[in-house]
């Protein structure tokens, strides 16, 4: 019986691990990083969501599907002004800049006000995986051996063009 209870305990304890690590998405290379913003830019909804997040650190950076009208839609990433990112916004500010992309920023109200750099990127996918992987390396310093996680949200599961 106690044989039993622990097989039992075990089989148990290794779903939750597999659900939860499901749960954070595909891990990807940094190369690999643009099939999935293709599909945010292809796929996604107005509001479709991308997060690719660095394993075992809070680190994470979300990207945006925006349809303004039929025909005219782009992306956008979105990099919050929080506590955690707070030693890295000026860095990611400062290389869209350098790099000419159009920025603003906007402050999102609710329970807890946040602040957020929007880079635009448009259709320009290269843009965005360039911009992409720079932060990873770069101003997130990631290790990419261990990968990244990407989740998307908010698109259609069939590979078509969603730009309306």
């Amino acid at each position: 019986m106690k044989i039993l209870a622990i097989v039992a305990t075990v089989a148990l304890v290794a779903v939750l691990f597999g659900l939860w690590r499901a749960a954070k998405g595909p891990r990807h290379t940094i190369d690999s990083l643009k099939r999935p913003i293709r599909d945010l830019l292809n796929r996604g909804f107005d509001g479709g969501l991308l997060f690719i997040t660095v394993p075992g650190r809070q680190d994470f950076l979300q990207l945006v599907k925006r349809i303004e009208r039929p025909g005219v839609y782009g992306i956008q990433v979105h990099f919050p002004r929080a506590a955690w990112s707070e030693s890295y916004f000026e860095a990611v500010k400062a290389h869209a800049e350098r790099n000419g992309l159009s920025i603003f920023e906007t402050q999102v109200t609710g329970e807890s006000p946040l602040r957020f750099l929007i880079v635009e990127f448009g259709k320009d996918l290269d843009a965005a995986h360039d911009f992409v992987q720079y932060v990873l390396r770069e101003v997130f310093s990631a290790n990419e051996k261990r990968g990244f996680f990407v989740r998307l949200e908010n698109a259609d599961v069939r590979d078509v063009l969603v730009d309306r």
